[in-house]
């Protein structure tokens, strides 16, 4: 990520968002009203480039944004009235998803460049800020976890409350150190029962065309580091406070929502998981 401008993947996303959301009812997974004005004209050109390179990348992002928000659906209708998305970017759930809009409590958190520029998009196409939704902007290069702490306790989160974990495409651009870290973070800090989404990538299964989009991706200062497989991360998830853990590949979300599967995709999987308490 370019320090000053923010993430261009996030943009970039955000334009994938506004393409999908703009086809005919009949055949979208999801709509987001606001995605089309989170990527401006940077964000459009960045998701048709991204086109170019994989063509299903739009398929994907559509099978990625609608199961989690299925999931976030499922988690309000058990009595969840707190969530957290971590690497937030220009995810607008807070904005347009129903469930989440009367009270529940939502804190974004991302890195002070991209915080920034959503606060701008936000105020300018909201005309100001929902007050049930938290901007928590942290540098972990100059920060810690115990700042988080401090952060979110500031914005009203209440690591008591049962709460909900969103982290969707964020953690193959970390580490595995930062992977580790976080996952402990939000087993501690949270309320027993709180459930974590997560899609994570196994590298080694990569195809080509993905590959390309990496090598562009990394070109623009936004690298793909992390890389395991669903048993890796499940004994990961296991060791670090977690159970009920469910997993599911991108074909069979394929399947799930659009009745086929057509992309052959070995390489991207969705988990979820509760923490112990």
């Amino acid at each position: 990520m370019v320090e000053q401008r923010g993430s261009a993947t996030a943009l970039s996303v955000a334009g994938i968002r506004a393409m999908e959301s703009e086809k005919p009812p009949e055949e979208r997974l999801f709509v987001d009203p606001y995605a089309r004005q989170f990527a401006g004209e940077a964000g459009m050109h960045f998701a048709t480039k991204a086109r170019q390179i994989v063509p299903e990348i739009l398929r994907r992002v559509a099978l990625r944004t609608r199961f989690i928000d299925d999931y976030v659906r499922a988690c309000i209708r058990e009595g969840i009235s707190q969530t957290v998305i971590f690497g937030a970017g220009y995810d607008a759930r807070a904005y347009r998803i129903e469930e989440l809009q009367p009270e529940a409590r939502v804190f974004e958190i991302d890195h002070p460049a991209t915080a920034a520029l959503k606060r701008k998009k936000v105020e300018k196409i909201f005309g100001g800020f929902p007050s049930r939704v938290a901007y928590i902007a942290i540098d972990f290069l100059e920060e810690t976890y115990t700042d988080l702490e401090g952060k979110l306790r500031s914005g009203g989160y209440d690591p008591q409350h049962t709460t909900l974990f969103i982290l969707e495409g964020l953690i193959s651009y970390l580490d595995r150190e930062s992977v580790d870290q976080l996952l402990r973070f939000i087993a501690a800090f949270s309320g027993p029962g709180s459930a974590i989404v997560l899609n994570y990538t196994d590298l080694e299964k990569r195809g080509e065309k993905f590959g390309r989009l990496m090598e562009q991706n990394a070109r623009g200062g936004e690298p793909m580091t992390f890389s395991i497989d669903p048993a890796g991360l499940e004994e990961m998830l296991r060791q670090r406070g977690f159970d009920q853990i469910a997993t599911v590949s991108l074909a069979e979300l394929e399947l799930q929502y659009y009745g086929e599967s057509i992309m052959e995709d070995l390489a991207h999987h969705f988990t979820t998981a509760r923490s112990r308490g």
